[in-house]
């Protein structure tokens, strides 16, 4: 699940380089940060030069559409620095900016941003809306810019805005999942551009359960298939499970369906976005004995 964390305030400038202090709430695991950018009054897309956080760099989350110079983008950085740290973005030519900084946890490090959920459009009309529909999984969240001094709506939370300068801007984000977001904004006619995307969270610790072989009492020397099934979530195809036999002292023999056997004890590392996977256990000795399953997974937050 991914949970907003803080926000900082959204400054203008018209000089490159521009800095500017923001923080990153600490005490908090998997934290990503967004930098929601829009320019305009000459600058473009390709007039970004840098963006860095703490000194280090973001990633542009994708390529800004804009209307009649006026553009917007969204940025992120896994793991930021925690603390105030300098918010810096160089430009080339002629140009204003606006820009803040707005941090989450529960994030996918790897992945912050869920692949093809980023959009940026631009248009005059009233009213701009875009629709975030890669946001399957349940923990998702939206964040949003326009280069607009405009209101979020009632989907949507503020997470600051400016209406200094040539035109404002406004970032926005939403409260809470779905499957499908529309990130609106309201706002008179006019040049705008609006950008979204949708934040991946990190893996669910999935719950386990033991099915097809009993977790205790009396084996005999015949084989058995045992299921391992994720109750509330997915393998992420990094992270392993062990399973162990409580005779350690005539310890049977696990042979998984992916890796390789193990003797009074295996660990197995599950495919990813696998549910459950199987594996074959042959006791040594005829008697009572428990298997246990543990999850080595990292909780998520």
């Amino acid at each position: 699940q991914v949970v907003f964390n803080n926000t900082n305030t959204m400054h203008n400038s018209s000089s490159s380089p521009y800095t500017v202090a923001a923080s990153v709430t600490a005490g908090r695991q998997n934290v990503a940060a967004f930098a929601q950018l829009a320019f305009d009054e000459g600058a473009s897309p390709s007039s970004i030069t840098s963006v860095t956080y703490g000194g280090q760099i973001m990633t542009a989350a994708g390529t800004a559409t804009c209307s009649n110079s006026q553009c917007s983008n969204l940025y992120y950085l896994a793991n930021p620095p925690t603390g105030s740290n300098n918010l810096v973005v160089t430009w080339t030519g002629a140009g204003e900016i606006y820009v803040n900084l707005v941090s989450f946890y529960g994030v996918n490090q790897t992945t912050p941003v869920r692949a093809g959920s980023f959009q940026s459009h631009a248009g005059t009309s009233a009213n701009p809306s875009l629709t975030i529909s890669s946001s399957a999984s349940p923990g998702d969240l939206i964040i949003g810019v326009a280069d607009a001094f405009y209101t979020a709506v009632s989907n949507q939370t503020s997470t600051g805005t400016n209406g200094g300068g040539g035109y404002g801007a406004a970032g926005d984000r939403s409260t809470v999942a779905a499957s499908s977001v529309t990130d609106t904004w309201t706002g008179s006619p006019g040049n705008w551009s609006q950008s979204a995307l949708s934040i991946m969270a990190a893996p669910v610790l999935p719950s386990l359960t033991l099915s097809g072989c009993p977790s205790s009492g009396n084996y005999g020397t015949a084989s058995t298939t045992c299921t391992v099934n994720a109750n509330n979530g997915t393998f992420d195809g990094t992270h392993s499970v062990t399973f162990t036999d409580s005779n350690q002292t005539e310890p049977g023999t696990f042979t998984p369906s992916v890796g390789s056997p193990g003797v009074g004890s295996v660990t197995v590392t599950p495919a990813n976005a696998a549910t459950s996977f199987t594996l074959t256990y042959t006791p040594a000795i005829v008697g009572a004995r428990s298997l246990s399953v543990t999850n080595n997974f990292s909780p998520q937050f």
